[in-house]
């Protein structure tokens, strides 16, 4: 027996050097359900012995169990306010609980960085109360976590049934580099609970001075605060959802923040109201400057023709989308009932040819290989395009989404070809030409694709290849008159369903022909437009 231990002992060692030297690797990233938490009805959700080795941790799914989620959603509108505390009482014990068990655990994992919540979404409107949010009994516990820096949550942020507890502000102890907070389905200003504003204004306010990156839904972002902070160490900003009139302009706020390099404006306009400028022409800095001269990416949504800032963006940016949000003709499709379905009501007011050229003629940007513009056509066409082919001639890829002015019939492809020529580093053009004659295609359902229905739909599988002729046909026009550095056009083809493919690639090929000139053509080849936008590496492509 002692023989056999002797044995044994060096196969043992072995054994511990080879759990030591894996558990960081095979443990370092770990995803769990959400409802495993609590530990009353899991005997431990991650084993304590793991712990010290993970780094990144992702939860999917709601916090609550069943049982706490009945309550907290049962029909209590009509109730007296005593009776629904009542009600309510037993799952805010219950959420206390799982909060305090992610506490201990949280504080226990001393290798944690990251923490990533996904949220399910609901077929329900945003401000639904079906719709699950996050206790702030459980983000109180996660932000306690004094090693934290970076925290993604997808979904809803704050649980509407829950006030923001007044132990919230002395909890913050993470200082966090990174937060990322996106919802998953669209909604209005007026749907966005006050405390969930109060939550994400205090967490701001604790860690503005060290965050790096901040991701935010611009209708629940507490500008005013925000436009008395220092952002010292801020690299990207994002604001996406409904714009929000606010009583000062965002340059105050986006002027303390001197080390962006991506600034992502992406705000859709309410109906009835009017896009104000970033930095309006009569608002005097006093001599001071924006800084930015890292900036490398820059979006913005319904741009004003008359905004300064334009005049004022350094020459080290790579990207500009100047666009609509959501695009013009996503108004058109089947996102716009589910628009109206979440309670929200938006607008895409567009600017005209003449007006993007006025922004366009002020940026100067000799490095910049992405541009994207979304615009009407009208007697000055022809000056935007030519523009664009002299002032950028580092671009890779140009998005053009260009609407037909009132009596067009076609667009003038030459014309925008020969405009565009002089770009020699040109590999992706990206077309919306909103063409005349191009049928209108319904499809019905995303279950299958396109390509498959049409091969029970007769009508359907026509009103395909009248537009792949169109768009054929446009391809091969652009093809032969742009530069040599050309390797696909793709045009879009709106379809009614949102989860469709929307774009058409065509490749060019070049060949030498019988004199021994230049032979080029188009080949339709959709399978391989992924490929290509991994490729080329290029940013928020959709």
């Amino acid at each position: 027996m002692l023989r056999l231990e002797r044995c044994l002992r060096p196969f043992s060692l072995t054994c511990k050097r080879i759990r030591a030297a894996c558990c960081p690797i095979l443990f370092g990233e770990c995803t769990i359900s959400s409802e495993r938490v609590d530990r009353r009805y899991q005997p431990e959700f991650i084993p304590s012995s793991l712990w010290p080795y993970i780094r990144t941790l992702s939860f999917a799914g709601p916090f609550d169990r069943d049982e706490i989620r009945g309550l907290r959603r049962a029909n209590l509108e009509h109730v007296p306010l005593s009776w629904k505390e009542d009600a309510l009482r037993p799952s805010r014990d219950a959420i206390k609980r799982v909060g305090d068990t992610l506490r201990v655990a949280l504080q226990s994992m001393c290798s944690l960085h990251s923490i990533d919540i996904s949220l399910p979404s609901s077929p329900e409107p945003v401000g639904s109360a079906n719709l699950p949010g996050i206790s702030p009994y459980i983000l109180e516990a996660i932000l306690s976590t004094q090693h934290l820096r970076q925290l993604t949550i997808t979904g809803l942020l704050h649980d509407t049934d829950d006030a923001l507890p007044k132990s919230f502000k002395r909890s913050l102890q993470a200082r966090l580099s990174a937060f990322a907070y996106t919802l998953n389905q669209e909604r209005s200003a007026s749907q966005v609970p006050s405390a969930e504003r109060e939550a994400i204004a205090l967490l701001l306010a604790h860690v503005h001075d060290c965050l790096e990156a901040l991701y935010l839904p611009s209708e629940c972002a507490p500008i005013e605060p925000m436009n008395t902070w220092r952002w010292p160490s801020l690299k990207e900003f994002l604001l996406r959802g409904e714009r929000v009139t606010h009583a000062r302009p965002l340059i105050h706020m986006l002027g303390k923040m001197p080390h962006l390099r991506i600034l992502v404006l992406s705000m859709a306009e309410p109906r009835g109201s009017r896009t104000p400028p970033i930095w309006p022409p009569s608002l005097d800095l006093h001599g001071d400057t924006i800084g930015w001269q890292d900036l490398e990416i820059l979006i913005v949504t319904h741009p004003h023709p008359d905004d300064q800032i334009y005049s004022h963006l350094p020459h080290t940016l790579e990207s500009v989308l100047l666009r609509c949000w959501p695009r013009h003709y996503k108004l058109h499709t089947e996102l716009h009932q589910v628009y109206s379905a979440a309670g929200v009501q938006w607008t895409s007011p567009l600017l005209t040819s003449s007006e993007m050229l006025s922004i366009v003629q002020r940026i100067h940007a000799p490095r910049l290989t992405c541009l994207d513009l979304e615009f009407r056509a009208d007697s000055d066409d022809h000056y935007l395009f030519s523009h664009i082919g002299v002032s950028f001639p580092s671009l890779s890829c140009l998005s053009i989404y260009r609407y037909r002015m009132p009596g067009e019939d076609e667009p003038p492809l030459a014309d925008i070809a020969r405009a565009l020529s002089p770009l020699q580093h040109l590999e992706m053009l990206r077309l919306h030409l909103d063409f005349v004659d191009l049928p209108p295609i319904q499809v019905e359902g995303p279950m299958e694709t396109p390509r498959f229905r049409l091969a029970i739909l007769p009508a359907r599988r026509q009103q395909f290849q009248d537009s792949d002729r169109t768009l054929t046909h446009a391809a091969n026009v652009m093809a032969h008159l742009l530069g040599p550095s050309l390797i696909c056009i793709q045009f879009l083809r709106p379809l009614w369903h949102p989860e469709e493919p929307q774009w058409e690639p065509f490749y060019v090929v070049r060949s030498s022909d019988a004199g021994g000139g230049d032979c080029v053509t188009v080949v339709h080849h959709p399978a391989r437009t992924a490929y290509l936008v991994t490729h080329l590496n290029l940013p928020y492509m959709e």
